[in-house]
């Protein structure tokens, strides 16, 4: 385990994560149940369930997918209607029949765990979503704008073998019913080069160990404007998820290189 810093936190410090991972097998359980479910249209379902980025690159075309099911502080259906969302590819009643059978058939006990960790958190709970990086994947150096917010990875399928995300030079490991905690708003790019999906649970939550309001602020701020340039990136991926010139030269050229290259 890698000695933890500014970008890769201790999980311990942030108890109401405790709340994931003592589920974590319950958790893991609902998703098989989900992804096993033969009526379901997941490809429909990801049209509006996986946050959209204009920024990200990576060697294959699709690299990523998730299932939404909290948002910015809200769970998946209320946030699209505060929003007043609507995707070119699918109809508002469509996204509507999706979400209620989710609500019927899918992820009971997930949403009482997530319930209760939004309670715990005291308030600090902004996004929840399972998801999936696709064998193959490998993910050019970028960031996600978010230095209000910390990102939770619960791990629930990851595979053996080369996967990794590499942040500020460092290779970190994801682990089965272990919580990765990290600082996004700084660079890097994961990669999975096994033949198999790593599945995890993503838990986006306001950095406690800040000024609360400064962070509410901060989001606000940043929220205003993503829904404007990017609503269907759902206030996760924006058009900032750049690094800058002298960042990229201090962590990301030597790996950019190669990246570009196709040795990797």
């Amino acid at each position: 385990m890698s000695e933890y810093n500014e970008y890769n936190r201790n999980p311990n410090d942030y108890g109401f994560l405790s709340i994931f991972t003592n589920n974590w097998e319950t958790l893991k359980k609902e998703y098989n149940e989900f992804i096993a479910d033969e009526k379901f249209d997941f490809e429909r379902a990801q049209l509006f369930m996986t946050p959209r980025s204009n920024t990200l690159k990576a060697k294959k075309g699709s690299i990523y997918s998730a299932f939404t099911l909290y948002c910015q502080g809200l769970p998946m259906g209320e946030f699209i209607k505060e929003f007043k969302l609507h995707w070119p590819e699918i109809s508002d009643k469509e996204i509507a029949d999706i979400l209620g059978y989710l609500e019927e058939n899918h992820f009971h006990e997930t949403r009482k765990i997530i319930k209760q960790a939004e309670e715990a958190s005291d308030g600090c709970l902004r996004n929840v979503l399972f998801s999936v990086l696709k064998p193959g994947t490998d993910i050019k150096l970028h960031v996600n704008w978010n230095p209000h917010m910390y990102r939770g990875y619960l791990g629930l399928q990851v595979p053996e073998g080369d996967i990794a995300m590499k942040i500020c030079g460092e290779h970190l490991k994801w682990h089965n019913g272990e919580m990765l905690v990290l600082d996004h708003s700084l660079p890097h790019c994961p990669h999975n080069r096994t033949e198999e999906p790593r599945i995890a649970l993503v838990i986006d939550f306001l950095k406690p160990d800040m000024d609360r309001q400064e962070m509410l602020d901060l989001e606000k701020k940043l929220m205003n404007e993503r829904m404007q340039d990017n609503p269907l990136g759902l206030g996760i991926f924006t058009t900032e998820d750049k690094v800058s010139d002298d960042i990229f030269i201090k962590y990301g050229l030597e790996h950019q290189l190669t990246w570009d290259s196709g040795m990797v």
